[in-house]
C-alpha cells in the first residue's frame, strides 16, 4: 500500500465567498500555490447559502464587482440596481470560470481545524491539507506576504502599483 501524501500549498483560503474568491485570484496572480476550501457545493459564500425570497445586495450591484480586471468590470452588465441572489451567484461563478479558478477550489470541504507548527513553520488544516514547509528564516517574510494578500483582499487595490506586499513593520527607535 502506498503512503498517502497530503497536498501542500503556500496559501489555503477558507470560504468561497466574494473575498475568498478574490484572495484566491490574488494569491495565484502573485505566484503562490493556493487552494480554496468551501463547505458548500458551490461558490458564493453568503450568496450560495442564502436563498430566501428576495435576498439581494444592500448596496448598488456595481459596488460588489471585482476591480482587478477592467475587462470583467466593463463586460458584466448587472440586470438589477440591487442584484438578487441568483444574479450574484451567476456573477461569482462567471468570475471563477473566466479566470480558471475552479480547478483550485474544493467544494464540499468543511474545515474543522487549523494548527500552526512553529518548528516546521507549517499550518495543518483538517480535512488534510497543509501549507508548504518553510524554513524558520523564511516564515516571517512569507507570513508578511500572505498578510499583504489578505489585507488587499479586504481593501481591493485600484492600481497594479499596489500589488506588492506591504513592507514589514520597522522597529521603533530606542529612546536615548
Amino acid at each position: 500500500m502506498s503512503e498517502h501524501r497530503d497536498p501542500d500549498f503556500d496559501v489555503v483560503i477558507v470560504g468561497g465567498g466574494i473575498v475568498g474568491i478574490y484572495q484566491l485570484y490574488r494569491a495565484l496572480e502573485a505566484g503562490f500555490t493556493a487552494t480554496l476550501l468551501e463547505a458548500g457545493d458551490g461558490v458564493g459564500g453568503t450568496w450560495y447559502w442564502n436563498r430566501y425570497p428576495d435576498a439581494r445586495f444592500d448596496s448598488e450591484s456595481y459596488t460588489y464587482a471585482y476591480l482587478f480586471s477592467k475587462e470583467l468590470f466593463d463586460d458584466w452588465e448587472w440586470q438589477e440596481h440591487f442584484a438578487g441572489q441568483p444574479e450574484i451567484e451567476r456573477y461569482l461563478n462567471h468570475v471563477v470560470d473566466r479566470f480558471d479558478l475552479r480547478r483550485h477550489i474544493r467544494l464540499g470541504t468543511r474545515v474543522t481545524s487549523a494548527v500552526f507548527d512553529e518548528t516546521s513553520a507549517t499550518v495543518t488544516v483538517l480535512p488534510p491539507v497543509s501549507t508548504k514547509g518553510l524554513t524558520i528564516e523564511d516564515a516571517p517574510r512569507r507570513a508578511e506576504e500572505v498578510r499583504g494578500l489578505i489585507a488587499r483582499a479586504i481593501g481591493a487595490p485600484t492600481s497594479e502599483s499596489s500589488s506588492a506586499p506591504p513592507p514589514p513593520p520597522t522597529e521603533p527607535a530606542a529612546a536615548s
